[in-house]
């Protein structure tokens, strides 16, 4: 049985060793009922890599002819089918940029890499990780390396996630400084990743309250 009050220890501890305050009455995570399988996970991950490479200037056309030869497309949200529908943007879209750090903890939790520091960036050679667009790569290599990560280990990173993310928040309300080294769009980014793998919700309304 996981011990849900000992990862909320472990979370207090981290957080308060980078200078965040803790909050002891935050609720504690429930343990997945209904985890997320690898191919789903997996399907997500391409998904998300598909909307960010169009972000940051990838045609879209040609981003949605590779989620069809690769048989994604049903695994895209209303949204993201919207976006990639939607006329070229004019200027890169840089909310969606954002959701790279979603990418990296997707990929964090099938195994593509072993690092989910939440007071850093994904990594600069993030891109050499995952099927190249431009080149019209498959998912395949990539799909045969992957693992899903323990799901103990995941509830502990979301756990993490939530206790940063309810600090950073409480601190922007109560005009406290923020710890330098934490982003609230990264936090948000992964949180959402974490609790939708660990969840039941749609990718779209997963719920981030603090």
């Amino acid at each position: 049985m996981t011990d849900l009050k000992n990862i909320r220890r472990q979370s207090q501890n981290q957080a308060k060793a980078i200078g965040c305050v803790t909050n002891d009455h935050l609720p504690l995570l429930e343990w997945p009922l209904s985890p997320r399988v690898l191919n789903d996970i997996a399907d997500r991950l391409f998904c998300v890599l598909s909307i960010v490479a169009c972000s940051y200037g990838f045609p879209k056309p040609k981003a949605w002819s590779w989620l069809v030869r690769e048989h994604l497309e049903p695994s895209l949200t209303p949204n993201e089918m919207a976006y990639l529908k939607a006329a070229p943007d004019q200027q890169p879209d840089t909310a969606l940029q954002w959701r790279v750090e979603a990418l990296w903890a997707l990929a964090w939790c099938v195994g593509v890499h072993d690092t989910l520091d939440f007071t850093k960036t994904c990594s600069d050679s993030f891109v050499t990780m995952l099927p190249d667009l431009a080149q019209d790569e498959s998912t395949e290599r990539l799909r045969s390396r992957m693992a899903r990560r323990d799901m103990t280990e995941i509830l502990q990173s979301a756990d993490l996630a939530y206790c940063l993310h309810w600090s950073v928040r409480d601190a922007q309300i109560k005009k406290r400084p923020v710890p330098s080294n934490l982003q609230a769009q990264i936090l948000q980014q992964r949180r959402h990743t974490l609790d939708w793998v660990l969840g039941e919700e749609e990718w779209d309304k997963v719920s981030l309250d603090t």
